[in-house]
């Protein structure tokens, strides 16, 4: 899985395909998380504990998924991209980046390069930590 975002119609994933799901976002990360092992929930105390910081902290699911969050989870517009998948965070003209991924697929997002950056950095050290 590349990302999840909440839309007007539920919960879309992207892979290779996009797929729509009539679920919660917080719903969809949690049934995530508990097919591994833990709550959503204890995926962010454990984050927050191992990368000593509090707020916006990237989550480990899997040795195939750790997110890391465009914005707060209440946003509408946010979006959960999986680190592991992704190639490269671009910065790009008019506050937006862009996300490339291990298939050449792209994700443009209206997002502050340096607040996005530090969250990929940290989910990098995530992996670090646990892998």
């Amino acid at each position: 899985m590349k990302y999840v975002k909440r839309t007007t119609q539920g919960i879309q994933t992207k892979d290779y395909v996009s797929e729509v799901e009539n679920s919660s976002l917080k719903s969809f990360l949690n049934r995530l998380c508990l097919m591994n092992g833990s709550t959503y929930d204890g995926r962010i105390e454990s984050s927050k504990f191992l990368l000593h910081t509090k707020g916006l902290v990237p989550f480990y699911v899997s040795n195939e998924m750790v997110f890391f969050s465009s914005k707060n989870i209440r946003e509408f517009d946010v979006v959960f991209i999986n680190t592991i998948r992704v190639l490269k965070v671009v910065s790009v003209t008019n506050g937006k980046v862009k996300i490339v991924f291990d298939d050449l697929d792209e994700l443009l997002l209206n997002v502050s390069f340096n607040k996005l950056y530090r969250q990929y950095m940290l989910s990098k050290e995530i992996l670090k930590r646990l892998l």
